[in-house]
């Protein structure tokens, strides 16, 4: 698959939900596997939970090992269009720990604002950490 690209061939990632419907928040799920949270650490960076914290309607998920270890520590964004279960389509970044790219996408989620306008784009100075685009995030557990 083509970077940016999804599996239906659509080809912005850096689009909103598709839905039409006005954004409520970011999901942002950050890989706290042992490679990616040291890489982390070790980059110095950001606290990127008060920024979500401060977000109008942002969500932060600590994910398992992601298994993209070779891409450095990596986060996968996607918007909800509302209080669902389940977001738009993922944007994943990777190479977090490459020098302000933490910081970068934490400021962008504390100052995004959820109008159809903005949508999900992502900074400029994030495209370089874009891995490509993928499935919606599951926010909510299913009984077993």
């Amino acid at each position: 698959m083509e970077q940016g690209s999804t599996p239906d061939g659509a080809s912005d990632t850096r689009r909103a939900n598709g839905s039409g419907k006005q954004p409520a928040g970011l999901v942002i799920a950050l890989c706290a596997g042992h490679r990616c949270a040291a890489l982390t650490r070790m980059c110095g960076g950001t606290d990127l939970a008060a920024a979500v914290a401060r977000s109008r309607g942002g969500v932060l998920v600590s994910a398992p090992c992601l298994g993209q270890c070779a891409q450095g520590p990596v986060g996968v964004i996607a918007l909800r269009s509302s209080r669902a279960d389940i977001t738009g389509p993922s944007v994943w970044l990777g190479g977090l720990d490459s020098t302000g790219r933490l910081q970068t996408l934490s400021d962008w989620v504390e100052q995004w604002q959820p109008t159809e306008e903005s949508g999900g784009a992502l900074p400029q100075d994030l495209d370089a950490a874009v891995l490509g685009s993928g499935p919606p995030i599951r926010l909510a557990l299913t009984d077993h």
